[in-house]
């Protein structure tokens, strides 16, 4: 792959899991185990694509136990986090009121 264009989606990929965070927010009914599991994905899914990209021997094998790892590493901080993400979404529902 191009070095420019490896540059520029790797902008793109790093900034994926903020863009998952906000697009959540049109679905106001999600759970808290449904949204650890999302970030998780979408934190497993960036690590994956940026391992793809970068990495030039057994690339695949390193992305995919990053992948796996991301679900241990991410689930339960996600779930942590989610009663500060479940307050914005209220505070912008009561704002838009």
């Amino acid at each position: 792959m191009i070095n420019s264009v490896r540059c520029i989606l790797a902008l793109c990929v790093v900034y994926m899991p903020v863009f998952v965070i906000l697009g959540m927010g049109r679905f106001p009914k999600i759970t808290r185990k449904q949204f650890a599991a999302m970030m998780a994905s979408a934190l497993g899914l960036q690590l994956f694509l940026l391992t793809v990209m970068f990495v030039q021997d057994n690339s695949i094998v390193v992305a995919v136990i990053l992948f796996i790892l991301a679900f241990p590493g991410v689930y339960p901080i996600a779930y942590m986090y989610y009663p500060r993400y479940k307050a914005r979404i209220e505070k912008r529902k009561i704002n838009n009121s």
